[in-house]
């Protein structure tokens, strides 16, 4: 089994300032991609506080989407990964992965965004 995992990062009311914000992402269309590659994706959302304070006031809560993409064929399980990423962009964060299913996991995602980082840099020479 090859497990993928990648983050997403929701700033909410910050990210509309600082950032363009993504689309919401939704399970339906995560299963419905899986389907089509013969995979299981599992998303969770979680809530999570900002360390610290600055300037005495808090500083606000954001949302992660944690992704994990599973199957059983490297070739399944980067297709998923890259019409993910077509659909909401580049994941923010990509997990270190140091040994099993999800080190040929991490290679794969790795693998996708180098080549996505080609063929979006190639558009811009032309």
């Amino acid at each position: 089994m090859i497990v993928a995992e990648f983050h997403y990062w929701d700033y909410g009311e910050f990210s509309k300032t600082a950032m363009m914000p993504r689309p919401e992402i939704k399970s339906d269309e995560l299963e419905r991609i899986a389907r089509g590659f013969n995979v299981k994706v599992d998303a969770r959302k979680r809530v999570a506080s900002y360390a610290g304070f600055m300037g005495g006031m808090r500083l606000p809560s954001y949302r992660r989407v944690d992704i994990l993409v599973s199957g059983e064929r490297a070739r399944d399980v980067k297709g998923c990964v890259g019409e993910i990423f077509k659909l909401y962009g580049k994941p923010d964060e990509v997990p270190r992965a140091l040994f099993g299913s999800k080190r040929t996991g991490k290679k794969i995602v790795d693998e996708v965004l180098r080549y996505s980082d080609q063929t979006s840099s190639s558009s811009f020479i032309r």
